[in-house]
């Protein structure tokens, strides 16, 4: 892997690992106690919880505020201030826009299910887990809350999930991994960032197909140090499975 064209903040420190690490745990958590508030609100049980509109928005939220708390330190505390300078946020409509959604959609519709191909043949059930989870997370828009899911789905955690982990995360891997040769260097942060992004969804049957696609998130953020390829890339992955599930509900 080649070395990819170079960036330098007007700071000296880099971006400590232990950013990300500490701060993914506490957004999970952070997102479970308030998805659990609202449904206690709702009158459900937290031990039969059956997501829906509000409690996903307040899982997502609870989320993206601790990766915001986070990018901001980041920025703050050991960058230049600029969420543009220091992760690449920023978009050029050629190529990030066309590539990244023919990309996404190409991983969805081919990468995937070649990749499980194998597994679904020898279990005819694999293929109903598989999707379970994409299901409940669309479903959740019954009842008049199918724009609020979307606008969560394809717009929200496309843009904080690519901040946090091929921005924040991917470059305190580039700065820890800053002694290796850079060939290493890249092909680490890349299988690293893809592994931190796959274990971060909780999903022991998807993990696979996540890793490949956090793999080629993040080797696009990588090369063109810039976020706006594998935003739009994630933005069509997110919006292929929500249309194709709907469609069939």
């Amino acid at each position: 892997m080649q070395e990819p064209p170079s960036y330098s903040s007007p700071k000296k420190k880099s971006f400590p690992f232990w950013l990300p690490l500490i701060s993914l745990p506490l957004g999970l958590l952070v997102a479970s106690l308030a998805a659990s508030i609202v449904a206690l609100v709702q009158g459900q049980s937290t031990t039969h919880l059956v997501v829906n509109a509000p409690i996903l928005a307040a899982d997502e939220v609870g989320l993206w505020i601790v990766f915001l708390g986070a990018l901001v330190i980041g920025v703050r505390r050991y960058g230049s201030g600029s969420f543009i300078q220091d992760y690449g946020f920023k978009v050029k409509l050629w190529p990030d826009v066309p590539f990244g959604l023919a990309i996404g959609a190409f991983c969805q519709l081919v990468v995937l299910p070649v990749l499980y191909l194998p597994f679904e043949a020898g279990n005819p059930s694999f293929a109903k887990a598989l999707s379970q989870p994409a299901k409940t997370l669309v479903g959740s828009g019954k009842s008049g809350g199918e724009a609020l899911v979307f606008a969560i789905i394809v717009v929200g955690a496309p843009i904080m999930e690519e901040l946090f982990f091929r921005g924040l995360t991917l470059r305190s891997l580039e700065a820890l991994s800053a002694k290796l040769a850079s060939r290493i260097r890249g092909v680490l942060v890349v299988v690293v960032t893809g592994v931190f992004f796959a274990l971060a969804h909780f999903e022991p049957l998807q993990f696979l197909g996540l890793w490949v696609v956090g793999m080629v998130l993040s080797y696009m953020s990588y090369r063109t140090r810039r976020l706006g390829m594998s935003i739009f890339t994630h933005m069509s992955f997110n919006l292929v499975a929500f249309v194709a599930l709907v469609s069939v509900r």
